[in-house]
This record gives structure tokens, sequence and C-alpha cells, in this order.
């Protein structure tokens, strides 16, 4: 009886286990199918106050009809522009909530559509059901603050009437609403004038100015704008003077045959971010360019081997070759008894007509914001060819290598702060040295944007180099008159005030530093054959017209970073303010299209490329 329960036993249990698997193998596929599509979506403007700028849509909706099943484990949310492609903008809410409130991947002011899908889940199955019908809703936002064009100055002999000047917003910018742009003018804190206009939402026709009158060419008046609809209020204000104790004696700031800086800082004062290679003689230590500067280099070799009198002597003046100083040594050859031997400070000088810092003393550079990268490529006798053409490469970021038919050097470090814009104030008889134009041609490969002096001998620039290279936007110089000094080169891109040694009736008194009036006032040193202290020094040539438009070079930049060479350069020649009847420059036509405007270059810019 043992045996015969014990194989009862396993023919049951064998039994079970066939009962357990014969269902399993026999039994249907669960069928796994997404959700039908979700219903009725409804959507509005959801703006809020405590985020004025930030455009806010609410969707709603009804649930699908048809689950199948599953259970809805959230919605997805997509969005595009009438031209634009549909984009993800919420992936998954996690929510079974029929309500979303989106802020990220609307475009204000223009029709934005909307579509929405259910997510389900059956067992370890997630599917994404059909997307609903579109929905049209369009944001709207408090508008940005604008960007003010302004000058505070009214030319002496006018009617006392101001133009106030702003660039028109876009939709977005006006956040998709109707808005009103009002202008005043203020004297010593107080009110004097007030215009304004009015743009429609639906009106893409320009309006970018109104009148402010009854004014005084006498006084300087502090102009703010304010652009305003039924969201808030954006405003900008025009500060023209700054503190700078010697902003007064730089005339070429101004919009009185200058570049109209002070219009174009409302805008701009170039980004921190932004570098100005000098390729000089080296910059000194001066308190106004005190933390203006990255790290630069020094590419003049020491050739104090040479015999003077041979062609190709350079001494570099601070006794050893290329490395990591682009101090400038002055002129340790300096003869005590000639004056016109004296150390030239030429680097530093240009280096603040760009970018000396805005404080409360001193003098301030065009773009004041940005940094130099001081690059020496001269010594006190001169440079050579291959120094300035290893400089071009290096400044730009463009990678070290022997140049054919240079010398070579080992261990230059790799720049890690490359400029966008390089300024050569430097000419040399003769056409453009092939290794010069070979270096030009891959710092423009690298994004960078050369600005070159004309030359001070009187002839056409194309018989001076490098200004005669091709690419380098070539910059005469023009006086206090607004016409073309004595001594600049011709046959240019642009002029740019460079400033003369004439006593011209109202120009500023330079008187105390330097013997002349209506030169260029910028850094300098005291020193006669060393560095001593800072100072300043009122000179002029083409050599301080460039570095003007480096400076205005910057300011386009830094307001949009992206613009290639053919945009800045367009939007820089193309503004420019021409020269008026009867002067030399209007009869001749060599000074370029005009003088260089700063305002009106990023205004170009802006409206040229958005």
């Amino acid at each position: 009886m043992k045996s015969s329960r014990t194989g009862i036993a396993a023919v049951i249990a064998a039994l079970v286990a066939i009962a357990t698997l014969v269902p399993a193998q026999g039994a249907q596929a669960v069928t796994y199918k997404a959700a039908s599509a979700v219903r009725a979506v409804k959507s509005v403007d959801a703006w809020t106050s405590d985020a004025p700028r930030t455009p806010k849509i609410k969707l709603s909706w009804t649930k699908p009809a048809y689950t199948y099943g599953a259970a809805t484990i959230g919605y997805a949310i997509q969005a595009k522009t009438k031209y634009g492609d549909w984009k993800t903008i919420v992936s998954n809410t996690k929510s079974t909530a029929t309500v979303a409130t989106v802020s990220s991947g609307l475009a204000v002011g223009v029709n934005n559509y909307f579509r929405v899908r259910a997510i389900t889940k059956r067992y370890a199955k997630t599917m994404w059901g059909a997307y609903s019908t579109e929905v049209i809703r369009k944001p709207t936002a408090k508008p940005t603050n604008p960007i003010l064009l302004g000058d505070s100055s009214i030319a002496p002999g006018t009617s006392g009437t101001y133009v106030a000047v702003w660039l028109p917003q876009n939709y977005s910018q006006r956040g998709g609403l109707n808005v009103t742009y009002t202008a005043s003018a203020s004297l010593e804190g107080n009110q004097v004038a007030n215009c304004s206009v009015t743009r429609l939402y639906s009106n893409e026709t320009p309006v970018n100015s109104c009148d402010l009158t009854g004014l005084s060419s006498q006084s300087v008046y502090q102009i703010s704008l304010k652009v305003s609809n039924y969201r808030g209020v954006g405003s900008n204000t025009d500060v023209a003077l700054p503190a700078d104790s010697l902003f007064s004696l730089q005339w070429y700031l101004g919009a009185s045959n200058g570049i109209s800086a002070t219009r174009a800082w409302t805008a701009s004062k170039g980004s921190t971010s932004l570098v100005v290679a000098v390729l000089d003689s080296g910059i000194t230590r001066h308190t106004d360019l005190d933390g203006q500067t990255v790290a630069g280099y020094d590419f003049v070799g020491n050739r104090v081997s040479v015999p003077e009198g041979t062609d190709g002597w350079f001494p570099s003046g601070d006794g050893d070759g290329w490395d990591s100083n682009p101090t400038d040594p002055g002129n340790p050859y300096d003869d005590p008894n000639n004056p016109d031997d004296d150390a030239e400070w030429h680097g530093t000088h240009v280096a603040g007509i760009i970018a000396a810092k805005q404080d409360t003393s001193g003098v301030i550079g065009v773009a004041p914001k940005v940094k130099i990268q001081p690059v020496r490529v001269v010594g006190p006798k001169g440079g050579t060819t291959c120094d300035l053409a290893y400089a071009i490469r290096w400044a730009a970021g463009v990678d070290y290598e022997p140049i054919p038919g240079c010398e070579s050097f080992s261990g230059v470090p790799v720049n890690k702060t490359p400029a966008r814009v390089i300024n050569i104030s430097l000419e040399a008889s003769g056409n453009c040295p092939a290794v010069v134009q070979s270096a030009i041609n891959a710092a423009q490969a690298k994004g960078s944007i050369l600005v070159t002096a004309a030359g001070n001998s009187g002839v056409s620039n194309a018989s001076v180099s490098p200004t005669n290279c091709l690419g380098p936007i070539s910059v005469g110089a023009t006086g206090f008159s607004g016409d073309k000094t004595s001594y600049t080169n011709f046959d240019v891109d642009i002029s740019a005030p460079g400033g003369t040694y004439e006593n011209p009736n109202g120009a500023p008194n330079l008187s105390q530093f330097g013997s002349f009036n209506g030169t260029i006032l910028s850094t300098w040193n005291t020193g006669t054959s060393a560095q001593a202290a800072g100072t300043y020094l009122g000179i002029s040539g083409t050599s301080m017209a460039a570095p003007v438009v480096a400076g205005i070079v910057a300011l386009m930049l830094s307001v949009r970073p992206n613009a290639n060479y053919d945009q800045v350069t367009d939007a820089l020649i193309s503004s420019a303010r021409p020269f008026e009847s009867g002067t030399l420059c209007a009869t001749s036509g060599n000074c370029g299209t005009g003088i260089a405007n700063a305002a009106e270059a990023l205004r170009y810019l802006i409206f040229d490329i958005g």
C-alpha cells in the first residue's frame, strides 16, 4: 500500500502541473492600444504680473474618450509657430489633470499653435495617444527695455528741438501689443519737455523718434524713454556725459564732427567678454587701463646683434626676444639732447582710445567695457614683417606654426582669449607682404575683424601696408572741423577723428596735455626713455583714427556677438556720416563713405540682422 500511495501522489502532482500550464499556453495575447485623441482643447493668455516679461498660456482639455483599459499617467504638449516645426514643450505632465500652464518654448506677439495627447500605461507598456486638433493663441508680455539712441546736447544755433531716437521694436520686444513710446528731457532732475508716439501692433512701419521742443542749446539734458503696453513699462535713460574728469576734452566722442559715442552708449558700452587686440609698441601701467586688459604677448625679437643701419635692425628695447610680457620698454636709446628721440608711448595711447575705463577721472574709451589685449610688434626703432604676421595669427587664436621665410620660435602659448577685433596702427611703404596677407586671411577665417591706420604721408592708401592688404578696414583721419587732415593718406574705406595740430576756433583747450588743440586726448606716460608715471596727452594721426573705429566695431560686436565680417563692415561703412558739402573730402571723394558714426552703426547693424 505504501508504494501505491506514492504512485498516486506523483500522478496527482503531474496533473496539477499540467492543469497549471495548459491555460497559459492556450490564452489569447493582451491587446495594447493607445488612447484616442484628447478633445476640446482650449487656450487662454495666462500672463501674470509677478513675471511680466514671461509669456504664459493656459491650456485645458477633455480627456480621451477611449483609453482601452490603460491608465492615464499624464499628457504631452507640443507647440509651434505658423511656419515652424512642432516642438515638445512638455514631455509629460505626470498628472491626470486636464489643465496645464506653459511658459517655455513660446514666441511672443505671433500666433502659437498647440496640441495635446494623452500618455497611458497598461501593465509595463507606455503608449502615446493621438494628438488633439490644434488651437491657436498669441502670448503677450510686458515690453522689453527699448534701446535709446540719445544725445543730450543740442548743437548751437539750432531751433531748440531735440529729436529723441530709438531702435524700433519688433512684435516680441513690444510684448505683442500696441505700445506707446514716451520720451522726456530733464534738467537737474526736473522734466522740461516730453513727446510720445503710439505704434499699433499690426503696423510694422518703423516708429522710432519724436521731437522734444523748447530746449536750450546752452544746457545738457538727460533724455529718457519709456515704452508701455497694458502689461507694463520698459524704460531706458540716456546719461550722455560720463563722470570722467577729462571727458569734456574728448571732442571726438561727441556728435559734432565726432562719432556720436554718447548716443551709442545708451545701447552698449561694450561687453567684458569681447577682446580687442592692439598690435603696437606694447602698453604701460596706467590707472585708466588697470583692469582693462587680458594677457598679451611680445613678438619683438632681440636683434641687437645685427649692425645698426642694416636692413631689419630693430632691437627689442627690452633686452630679450619673444615672451609673455608686452610692456612697452620706452626708448633706452634715447638721446637726452634730442626731444624728438624721446620714448613714444604709442600703444598706450591707442589702447586708451579704445577702452580707457569709465570712472570719475581721466578719459573714457570708445568701448570702455571691452578688454584690451596688448600685443607688442614694434620696438623703439621699428619692427619686422614676420613679427607682425606671427602676431596677427596669435591675436586671432590661430595655432602657432613656423612661417616659411621667417624665424621660428618655441614655447609660444595658446591665446586663451582670442580677439574679435585687431587694431594695427602701423605703416610701411610698399605692397602688402605675402606673409602678412596670409596671416590676415587666417585671422579672418577665425572670425577676427582687422582695422588699420591708413598712414600719415598724404599719399594713396594703396601704397602703404598693412592697410593696403585685402580684408582690413582702412581708416583715414579727419580733424576737429570734420574734414580730412593734411597728413592723412587717402583712398580709404572710412574716416574717423584723428585730430589736427592746428588751433581751430572752438576746439577744446588741451594745452596742459600738449601744445596743440583739436588733437585726440588719451593715456600716456611721462617717461622720456624708460616708463615712469601715467599721464594724458593729445596727439594726432591716423594711428588715432583707427582705434576710434576699432572701438566702434567692438561696440557693434558687443550688441550682436554673432555678426560676421560682411555684416559689420557693411553696417559701419553704410552708416557713416556723409561729409558736408564743400569740404575737401566731399570734393575729392577719396576719404571713404564718411565719418564713422557709432550710434548709426549700431542702428544699421541691428536693423540688418535683427
